[in-house]
């Protein structure tokens, strides 16, 4: 896709050695032409690449109204140091990590409520 957008061959290992930082042989210009391009034609939005520490905490303890910490960690599989540290805002987490996360707790939770095992809470934001 990136081809035919910029008229040069761009394969999926310079377009994957550029966004890990190194200078493909055709240059950034063709590149960032063609994503550009892409973007304006399939209107993408441009989504941060770290969720913000005071957003992961507002979450967990909006989870943690229905939820314990322990029942957090095994719904979005994180090991324990992990889920301290982003608890207390200590590490940055990738959005789309984050995302994952959220979706997998959620799933949780539907499934818990749905066996008896938490209380869905209805009108308040969770």
């Amino acid at each position: 896709m990136l081809s035919a957008h910029s008229g040069e061959h761009i394969s999926r290992t310079g377009l994957g050695g550029w966004l890990r930082g190194s200078t493909p042989r055709i240059g950034d210009a063709p590149i960032r032409k063609a994503l550009a391009v892409i973007a304006k034609d399939e209107n993408w939005t441009a989504k941060p690449r770290w969720a913000a520490p005071q957003v992961v905490q507002r979450k967990i303890k909006a989870w943690l109204r229905t939820m314990t910490h322990r029942q957090i960690q095994i719904a979005g599989e994180l090991p324990q140091s992990t889920y301290q540290a982003m608890f207390a805002g200590k590490v940055r987490v990738e959005y789309r990590r984050w995302l994952r996360i959220c979706s997998l707790v959620d799933m949780w939770r539907k499934a818990a409520a749905a066996a008896g095992v938490i209380e869905e809470t209805h009108g308040r934001k969770a």
